[in-house]
Order: C-alpha cells, then structure tokens, then sequence
C-alpha cells in the first residue's frame, strides 16, 4: 500500500504547533518557560590521573562573557552568547545555532581540591581542570544510642 505525502498538509501542521506553542508561552508557567529558554552548551566530563576536566564547546564568547563558581559539590558555568544580527533582515534555510543566556552545573567527585581549579578559553573551547585527591572520603560510621 503506497502512502501520499502533501507537503501542503506541513504547513498546516507547523502552524497550529507554533500556534499551541504561543498559547503555552502565554500560560501562567511563565517562570518555567523562561527557564527553557536557556541553552546548555555540550561538555565533556573526564578523569585523569590526577585531575578532573571538563571540556565546554562555547565558540563566540568573551573571557568576561563566562561566570565560573564552585558551590559545595557543584560547578556551575554560566554566561551570555550575544547574537549579532545583519542590518538587513535575513531568510534564513537552517539555523542550529543558539544564543542567550546559558548555565550548567556540573557534579563534582568528594575528593576534589577547592583551591586547585584552573580554567582557560581558547579556539572556543573552555577548558576547567579540577585536581583530585587520591585518598577518597571513607564512610563514616555512626553510633545508635
């Protein structure tokens, strides 16, 4: 059985989902909405030897663009990717690539040295190497009065 596809039936489709999406963002979920909005740039998390490193594909960015904390077991990277805009208004065939505000977190093992964390951002790459403790954290056992 041969199946006919009309393209015509695409458009159709695309406008009541962009339809439903502009009913959902006007929603009272705005908070979450908001929240979606903010892309995750993709990372590499990895473990040598002595040291944890986390490798973030950021391109586009400037050294004052990027936020880095250590907050007890998490990482967290965030920071803005401007987008430039042509003065006239372009048609655009794809578009893949993302821009706004971004943020991860990122776990960080027990064992990991606070004061020992170092960051570069080259060719749009941010490079954070972490170092590692060999000695892990023992369990603790607790006494039942």
């Amino acid at each position: 059985m041969k199946t006919k596809v009309f393209f015509n039936d695409f458009n159709s489709i695309e406008s009541e989902l962009y339809r439903l999406y502009s009913q959902f963002s006007q929603a009272r979920y705005s908070s979450l909405l908001s929240r979606l909005n903010i892309w995750h740039p993709p990372i590499d998390v990895y473990e040598m030897e002595k040291v944890m490193v986390i490798k973030m594909e950021i391109a586009g960015l400037k050294d004052e663009d990027l936020s880095i904390q250590a907050n007890g077991k998490y990482l967290t990277i965030q920071g803005i990717r401007e987008e430039h805009i042509p003065p006239a208004c372009p048609t655009y065939h794809n578009m893949e690539l993302n821009f706004g505000p971004f943020e991860r977190n990122i776990l960080l093992p027990d064992r990991f040295c606070e004061n020992e964390i170092k960051a570069t951002y080259k060719n749009g790459f941010l490079l954070i190497t972490i170092s590692i403790t060999e000695s892990k954290s023992e369990a603790l056992t607790i006494d039942i009065d």
